[in-house]
């Protein structure tokens, strides 16, 4: 499948891996541009010298290009910044903040980068400022979610834009890759879908509480500390929502939370850590390999872009 995104990236496929922290990591990025997708290693809070490492590693495990998110929130983001200028990824995310600083020193070292943009006003600001592209992404989504929905902002976006868009939130089967395509995205952005491939690093135990759940299993917490997340709903994640109704100060609320991801994606705390994951999550009801779960979504969504002319009938 040709879109302006495969073709800009060399990519089989028009699926990028959100840069999820900590997950994003290991076998996983490799795996999914192996598969013809673009895998995405989340830097997160990661030292800059960790950063280095993991590409370094993807690079010993496949010669397909890859990517790296940057995350503005990150104590170390001056440092990631350097590294990634200096190591060249094929394509670099920018979300968690002002993308601003990073776009100078990414498009003197040559480095295509797509800002992750919650409204038209912000896509067409970063367009004027030299983006290569944006993501939108919907607050189905897994992590930070903002206030619009995917569909929403597709509508309002999609065609306003002359550089690509990808699109993320809520999007996991073949039929919403092909509706995304439809509507004029140029690839998607998908996260919580690789939440449950064999070459995922998260602890089994979270794996198998994704397998599980289903479209109500989820929860928006941390609308009080700026920006809320979708998470799986357990003990945690009810506690904080919990002491955000009670209108529990934002420094304690933050306390409470710190190390509750890590704690609980890659340590297995399934009752005290926190878990992050889409409304997607609802299809997430097996284990498949990277390449698995690639090729079978292209089936359905070419299945179902071949149906698409027959409502014109």
């Amino acid at each position: 499948m040709k879109t302006r995104v495969t073709e800009m990236l060399g990519i089989k496929y028009p699926i990028i891996c959100g840069g999820m922290a900590w997950v994003g990591s290991g076998a996983m990025p490799a795996a999914i541009s192996n598969a013809g997708g673009l895998g995405m290693i989340g830097s997160g809070n990661m030292t800059a010298e960790l950063l280095r490492k993991e590409i370094a590693s993807v690079r010993s495990q496949t010669d397909k290009p890859f990517g790296v998110n940057l995350n503005r929130e990150s104590p170390s983001k001056d440092e990631l910044l350097a590294v990634v200028c200096e190591e060249k990824p094929a394509l670099v995310t920018i979300g968690g903040g002002d993308p601003r600083p990073c776009i100078e020193p990414l498009k003197k070292a040559g480095i295509r980068f797509f800002p992750i943009v919650p409204s038209l006003r912000l896509a067409k600001r970063m367009e004027s400022m030299g983006a290569d592209g944006v993501v939108i992404e919907g607050l189905e989504s897994g992590g930070k979610v903002g206030n619009s929905t995917t569909l929403a902002l597709m509508g309002i976006i999609l065609g306003e834009l002359s550089i690509p868009v990808l699109v993320a939130g809520g999007i996991g089967t073949g039929k919403g890759i092909a509706a995304c395509l439809l509507m004029g995205a140029d690839a998607v952005q998908m996260g919580t879908r690789f939440l449950t491939t064999e070459e995922c690093p998260i602890h089994p135990d979270v794996k198998k509480l994704l397998v599980e759940a289903d479209d109500g299993s989820t929860i928006v917490t941390g609308q009080t500390c700026g920006m809320g997340e979708r998470v799986l709903r357990n003990p945690f994640s009810e506690k904080f929502y919990e002491m955000e109704l009670a209108r529990t100060p934002k420094a304690e609320l933050q306390k409470f939370g710190t190390g509750a991801f890590r704690r609980g994606m890659m340590d297995g705390d399934t009752e005290m850590g926190s878990l992050a994951a889409g409304i997607i999550v609802a299809k997430c009801n097996e284990i498949l390999t990277c390449k698995e779960l690639l090729d079978s979504l292209m089936q359905e969504c070419e299945e179902t872009l071949k149906n698409a002319p027959r409502l014109l009938d």
